[in-house]
């Protein structure tokens, strides 16, 4: 498998980005003509006139679009920092570079990528709602209530899923290959590191959450 990770980690950054952010452009138009299939049967939607309800729909969706590759970017970027700074505390010096981890943390996203075809296989199969609550069910709101859940807490939840674990487990090994360590290795320091980062993002998350809705 090590000779396959390893031309995966070195296919082009720039069009694999691309690729990526494609994917989830392609994922997000379908999944919204869903959603506006789906929405054009409400009742609500009818009071207002499906005509005028399209043309609010089609004159606002642009902008989940534009949010899609910076999201991917920030996302991809913050997890990059995370690894350098834990190879700099560490003393990594194989492949320690800020590039080196920022191809890592591309290549990883693929996970998400994932999520967001299964999401829309759900929606496809079950509609929006039902679709939106299997998904519930890869991550920590499946063992609450959510409707008597505080709002301020779905989020953190929600963002402790299957699809986050499978993107720290797959990290780990693109690492084996890039830093030529063992996979235990490699795993304890991804937790110690994107891990400490992704629990000050839950922290912040929470924090904000709670400002904004409280």
């Amino acid at each position: 498998m090590a000779p396959f990770f390893a031309t995966y980690l070195s296919l082009k950054k720039r069009y694999y980005f691309l690729l990526v952010v494609s994917l989830l452009l392609l994922i997000g138009y379908f999944q919204q003509e869903l959603t506006l299939v789906f929405q054009l049967q409400n009742p609500v939607v009818e009071k207002i006139g499906r005509e005028r309800f399209i043309t609010i729909f089609n004159k606002y969706r642009w902008i989940g679009f534009l949010f899609v590759p910076i999201v991917v970017l920030i996302r991809v970027c913050y997890t990059s920092i995370c690894l350098y700074i834990g190879k700099v505390f560490n003393g990594i010096t194989s492949n320690a570079g800020f590039v080196s981890c920022y191809n890592i943390a591309l290549k990883a996203d693929i996970v998400f990528v994932l999520s967001s075809i299964l999401s829309f296989i759900l929606i496809l199969c079950s509609g929006v709602q039902q679709g939106q609550q299997a998904m519930q069910y890869t991550s920590l709101l499946c063992l609450v209530d959510v409707d008597t859940l505080d709002k301020w807490l779905v989020a953190p939840l929600a963002a402790i899923n299957v699809f986050e674990v499978l993107y720290w487990l797959f990290m780990a090994q693109l690492l084996t290959v890039s830093n030529t360590i063992k996979y235990g290795e490699a795993l304890r320091f991804v937790v110690s590191s994107y891990g400490l980062g992704f629990l000050l993002y839950l922290i912040f998350m929470m924090f904000l959450l709670l400002y904004l809705i409280v």
